[in-house]
């Protein structure tokens, strides 16, 4: 039997905890630093100097590709901080970044539809995603105890009707949640996403069957803006 003396007992316990710690430090680095381009974007947009008091639209990308949204909301005046391919718990991670340092008037989010993708293995349950959005709340109203926040309800698209029945179940419970918070609302625009069969209407969306289209993103003007008119003013 070959025996190891101590100093090279010492090599191998450094090389070891030297391996673990840079394995740590890299997974650490490939969970944190997701989305860091798009962030960086948004931030640089201001170049330090952030317009408070607007309302913050957030989320993944159906928000990030809305082009007309400023217009689409006028006159309220409002920032467009999507990010592509963002789940909740990532809106979470950058909430410190991307919504409170602007002291919002109002926060929209529309986020968990990434969650439920229905990819074996990637796709989020109910139970996890309402966590998730529940923690995201809280993150928000830790910084900013009294902005109204909305949730634009998970949207059912073609591309992911399998597991529409799992996104329902996340909209309902994220709804009866917000019912029993002040400051907190719910915005459901499922019922205009549909047909006359109960299935998405494939008029409102890309050819990705996903993502909504020029009138899709009408129909998401239509249900929003006079919600949030009604409950903040014009401006």
């Amino acid at each position: 039997m070959n025996r190891i003396n101590l100093p090279q007992l010492v090599i191998v316990i450094v090389i070891l905890a030297l391996g673990v710690t840079y394995e740590s430090l890299a997974a650490h680095s490939t969970h944190t630093g997701a989305w860091q381009t798009e962030i960086v974007s948004i931030e640089n947009r201001y170049n330090g100097r952030y317009p408070e008091g607007l309302v913050v639209f957030t989320g993944s990308s159906s928000i990030a590709a809305w082009k007309t949204l400023a217009g689409d909301m006028d006159p309220l005046a409002v920032l467009n901080h999507g990010f592509s391919g963002a789940k909740v718990s990532d809106v979470t991670r950058y909430a410190d970044r991307i919504i409170a340092p602007f002291k919002p008037k109002a926060v929209v989010l529309f986020a968990g539809t990434n969650d439920i993708n229905g990819i074996p293995g990637k796709s989020h349950s109910a139970d996890q995603v309402v966590r998730d959005v529940i923690a995201l709340f809280d993150q928000v109203r830790s910084r900013l105890p009294s902005v109204p926040i909305y949730y634009i309800s998970i949207t059912p698209t073609e591309l992911r009707w399998h597991v529409w029945p799992e996104a329902q179940q996340a909209n309902a419970r994220i709804q009866a949640y917000c019912r029993k918070h002040e400051s907190l609302h719910f915005i459901d625009i499922t019922p205009n996403l549909l047909n006359e069969n109960g299935a998405p209407d494939t008029l409102l969306y890309k050819p990705d069957r996903l993502h909504p289209n020029k009138r899709g993103y009408e129909i998401w003007t239509s249900v929003i803006k006079p919600v949030l008119l009604r409950d903040l003013g014009p401006n």
